[in-house]
This record gives structure tokens, C-alpha cells and sequence, in this order.
């Protein structure tokens, strides 16, 4: 999955969702696709740099992902 899709999605979600509320836009956007298996590795690739980074809730394991740098 592009990275520059899932930042566009992210984008589409405020700036700040989890990686499961992302596949699910993805999927439904696109639901004969299977690249919404992807937005993890792409989420790493955008966080490594230096688009996007994450937070985890207080007894959470989900991440919450945001966007860093504006475009």
C-alpha cells in the first residue's frame, strides 16, 4: 500500500486515528482491494520519516497515530 494512500487516509480521519480505524476506511474505500492488510507497514515507513507518529493509551496496546509534519 502506498504510503502517500494512508497518510491521505489518515487525513481523512481528522489527523489522528488508530491503525484499525485506518484499514477499515481503507477497506471500505476500496473493498476489492486487499491493501488495508498493509497500513501497519506503512504507518512504520511514514513514522521512520519522520510524517507521522504514534501514542499508545494508558493500558492500551492499540496505537493512536497522528500526523507530525504538514504538507
Amino acid at each position: 500500500m502506498s504510503q502517500k494512500f494512508v497518510l491521505q487516509l489518515l487525513k481523512e480521519l481528522g489527523g489522528k486515528a488508530t491503525t484499525m480505524e485506518i484499514a477499515a476506511l481503507a477497506e471500505k474505500k476500496y473493498p476489492k482491494s486487499s491493501q488495508h492488510k498493509y497500513v501497519s507497514h506503512s504507518l512504520g515507513k511514514l513514522r521512520k520519516w519522520g510524517e507521522v507518529d504514534r501514542t499508545f493509551v494508558k493500558g492500551s496496546t492499540e496505537a493512536h497515530w497522528f500526523i507530525i509534519k504538514k504538507q
